[in-house]
């Protein structure tokens, strides 16, 4: 079965490379953290029925970041359980419009690809990761 106990009311779902978990409090319900890839909802309805709870036994939907391997099922989650959702409002704000994923910004010091110049990597890490937000750029 695709789902186990970590700890008493911590469950891990296994998905196409991810997991995501299930916190069950007995006074509020099973809270969903991340949804997998899309087309996972048929195997977290599964291992909640394994546990022997029902889909709107979900009230609470965390999303930890809006990548589609974390938020794909998330439409699908929330039609069948009528959870709340909760994740960081930039994500909420590209889910309300459609979008999948953020664009993504490495920290400083974080290893760049080898296509980008090691002139213009010395440039980029002697900024910090919000000086680059401002400036737009974008890492290949």
């Amino acid at each position: 079965m695709s789902v186990q106990p970590i700890q008493p009311g911590l469950y891990r779902i296994r998905l196409p490379g991810v997991n995501a978990f299930l916190l069950d409090s007995d006074s509020d319900g099973l809270t969903l953290v991340d949804t997998g890839v899309p087309g996972s909802a048929d195997r977290i309805t599964d291992a909640v029925h394994s546990l022997g709870r029902d889909l709107t036994d979900i009230r609470q939907i965390l999303v930890t970041h809006c990548h589609s391997d974390h938020s794909g099922s998330l439409a699908e989650l929330k039609a069948l359980t009528s959870a709340r959702v909760f994740m960081h409002r930039n994500d909420g704000r590209l889910v309300v419009t459609g979008q999948v994923m953020r664009r993504l910004i490495p920290s400083p010091g974080s290893p760049q690809r080898s296509s980008v110049s090691s002139d213009h990597r010395a440039k980029a890490n002697s900024r910090s990761s919000c000086d680059n937000r401002r400036a737009g750029r974008r890492w290949a």
